[in-house]
């Protein structure tokens, strides 16, 4: 297991100043960089060490009481080959997503991360080319992207093979026209060009976290960020537009692949979750590649995900004539009103619809879920009493 980060590196000193008030009682504090199967990489202010999850946490966890450490956290550890993690500290963010099926659980992205960087292909714009290495770009799947995050991660809309394009900022500016409030992004992984502007919005000591479609060229703009005396370079391409191949593989950081020439899908060329330091101080973190990306509206007082991706809309919802008006059929609708007059995109404000009906579905799943937990434990304290009564 590689671990790439050195305890000088890692933000413990940002976490403490949002996070002031964790007694960890002179505990072994580690920051999880890795994650493969059981087996996590933490990185120690002695070194970097295996660990895996105690069995008191993972009895905690599959309770229900606990979330397991993930990519990102910081833990406090019991010295051992390999070392157990007893604790997880408290996040100050986390971006997670629904489970792939009818299963009511949150998966864990990444812990602690103050930006999300999707990458995404440019779009194609219309042009007539036989190449299908733009086949990734949705702006709907964008939109699902942003409406997944944690308010308190910022998205940065990244537009990756621009060299395949003939105009790289218009197709930047159409993006930002669609996606209103998101950062936006266009550069090519594969020759540098535009990778200077994204390494400047991923600050020193801050965590950026890298989700895609597999073939989008995750992997290959980490090699690029990593090598940042390669980025500017003027856009040159060695790309044949009949090859069917993405990014090369190249020796790196991250591992990289090729996209099938068929639909120009990609393999899972990374299947772990691993942090890696840039030169400029920031911190990136290379994920697996998504097929599947299902809203988890997370309860508590951590702001609307779902309105953070659609800050037009939210942004009229105080106009409304009823402060419970869910814009469909009410009168006085501010947001019908916009759509009406085009403020408001209709595609955007169906996704709004659907995107904000998935999220209270997965709420009620999670409420009906803790009413048959809490049925449970009632009847099994029932059982302990008329057992203890005989």
């Amino acid at each position: 297991m590689d671990i790439n980060i050195t305890w000088d590196q890692v933000p413990w000193v940002n976490y403490k100043k949002q996070i002031p008030h964790n007694d960890t009682d002179g505990a072994l504090i580690g920051w999880v960089v890795t994650h493969e199967g059981s087996r996590l990489g933490v990185v120690t202010p002695s070194g970097p060490v295996s660990a895996e999850i105690s069995g008191k946490l993972r009895h905690i966890t599959e309770l229900g009481a606990a979330e397991a450490p993930a990519v990102g956290d910081f833990v406090t550890l019991r010295s051992g080959t390999p070392a157990q993690i007893e604790s997880t500290l408290p996040r100050k963010s986390a971006f997670r997503r629904k489970e792939a099926g009818g299963r009511t659980e949150a998966q864990v992205i990444c812990a602690n991360a103050d930006t999300a960087i999707i990458v995404t292909t440019a779009p194609g714009m219309g042009e007539v080319s036989p190449d299908t290495q733009l086949n990734d770009f949705s702006l709907r799947r964008v939109e699902r992207y942003i409406a997944t995050l944690d308010p308190r991660i910022t998205p940065i809309v990244v537009l990756n093979k621009c060299d395949l394009v003939a105009d790289p900022q218009a197709v930047r500016s159409y993006v930002a026209a669609e996606l209103p409030g998101a950062v936006v992004v266009a550069l090519s992984a594969l020759t540098g060009e535009g990778t200077e502007v994204l390494e400047a919005l991923i600050e020193p000591g801050h965590v950026a976290v890298i989700v895609g479609s597999s073939g989008c060229g995750k992997s290959t703009l980490i090699n690029k960020l990593m090598d940042s005396t390669a980025a500017g370079n003027t856009m040159t391409t060695d790309r044949t537009p009949d090859a069917g191949a993405a990014d090369p593989v190249v020796d790196g950081v991250a591992r990289t692949g090729h996209v099938r020439s068929s639909d120009g899908r990609g393999r899972h060329t990374t299947t772990t979750r691993s942090l890696y330091a840039l030169p400029s101080g920031g911190i990136v973190v290379d994920t697996p590649g998504m097929r599947e990306v299902q809203v988890w509206a997370e309860d508590g007082g951590n702001g609307d995900p779902i309105a953070e991706a659609f800050p037009e809309i939210a942004e009229l919802e105080g106009e409304c004539k009823f402060s419970d008006c869910r814009h469909e059929h009410e009168p006085g609708c501010a947001v019908k009103e916009a759509l009406l007059d085009g403020r408001v995109l209709p595609d955007r404000y169906r996704s709004y619809l659907q995107l904000r009906e998935e999220a209270g579905m997965t709420a009620e799943m999670r409420l009906q879920k803790r009413r048959e937990w809490g049925r449970r434990i009632a009847r099994l304290s029932r059982q302990i009493k008329k057992e203890r009564n005989r």
